[in-house]
């Protein structure tokens, strides 16, 4: 009978998945919370030792080792997700998971091919107790390469972002902004498009009452003067969460600046997300692409 080290077992899981969930997190530049990823990443190592101590049939491990990895994504990014983006999450969490298990895969067949001729060395590194050492350094090395290849995809995106200055009662405030074609929010008043802002990145120009209010679980207008009541919008959302209510308002002016275009003006709502913690993978805000065309 095989012996299980489950100590061992949970730990690389525990690394792989953490790995592929943040590297495919910010591929596609999802806000990212260390304490979830933790727990998914977690959830992943156990169910790995759960499946090693209680065999399945072949087809159903395979079916079920899917769905829990669809699961991981959910409770790593599937609040922040929305449908369509959630399905190329899961996507590129399974071939990440795929190239990561390659790399390990090869660089252990180059390692046996470098130390052929020391099979006594050999033995040790890839057979005996040095084995799980190797086997955290290869995830290193792979975690650094999927690093470089993730630092590159972002500096080609670079022109993906442009500066947006919110203008309002002689104060200003300029944030940077990520281009997102997957940000298809509108006004259902309007007509007009949304660009998704942290709140506390521009907390010194927005109003305070409107500031106030978008933090508040129940979304009573009445709360609110006469002017700001006209000035705010209640833009419905749905994610893999659920549906729920963003606040939005018009501000006075909205200014964006960017790649070949010198500054000038656009109509848009300003949707406040009220997260204290995180971001768009760096960025303040995620402006959506039609407002650029």
């Amino acid at each position: 009978m095989p012996v299980v080290y489950v100590d061992v077992l949970f730990l690389i899981n525990f690394c792989m998945d953490l790995l592929a969930l943040r590297t495919a997190g910010a591929i596609l530049h999802l806000p990212a919370h260390r304490g979830v990823l933790l727990a998914a990443s977690i959830l992943g190592g156990v169910y790995a030792v759960v499946s090693a101590l209680v065999p399945g049939a072949p087809l159903a491990s395979t079916v079920i080792g899917g769905g829990v990895a669809v699961l991981l994504c959910y409770v790593a990014y599937g609040r922040e997700c929305a449908k369509p983006r959630f399905f190329g999450l899961v996507s590129l969490f399974f071939i990440i998971s795929w190239l990561l298990g390659g790399m390990i895969t090869a660089f252990y067949e180059f390692l046996s091919s470098f130390f052929e001729e020391q099979s006594e060395l050999l033995t040790v590194l890839l057979e005996g107790d040095g084995k799980i050492a190797v086997f955290f350094l290869l995830v290193c090395l792979s975690s650094l390469l999927l690093s470089a290849g993730e630092r590159q995809l972002r500096h080609r995106k670079q022109e993906e972002s442009v500066k947006l200055t919110i203008c309002e009662a002689g104060r200003t405030e300029t944030v940077l902004a990520l281009v997102d074609t997957g940000n298809t929010l509108y006004d259902p008043l309007t007509g007009k498009p949304c660009i998704v802002l942290l709140s506390g990145a521009a907390k010194e120009v927005i109003p305070r009452d409107i500031l106030d209010f978008s933090e508040k679980e129940s979304l009573d207008p009445t709360v609110l003067s006469a002017a700001g009541q006209r000035r705010i919008r209640l833009i419905p959302t749905e994610s893999l969460g659920g549906k729920r209510l963003l606040v939005g308002y018009t501000p006075k002016r909205l200014l964006i600046e960017g790649g070949t275009e010198n500054e000038r003006g656009v109509d848009a709502v300003l949707v406040l997300d009220p997260r204290k913690a995180g971001d768009y993978n760096g960025y303040d805000a995620l402006m959506p692409a039609t407002l650029l065309s």
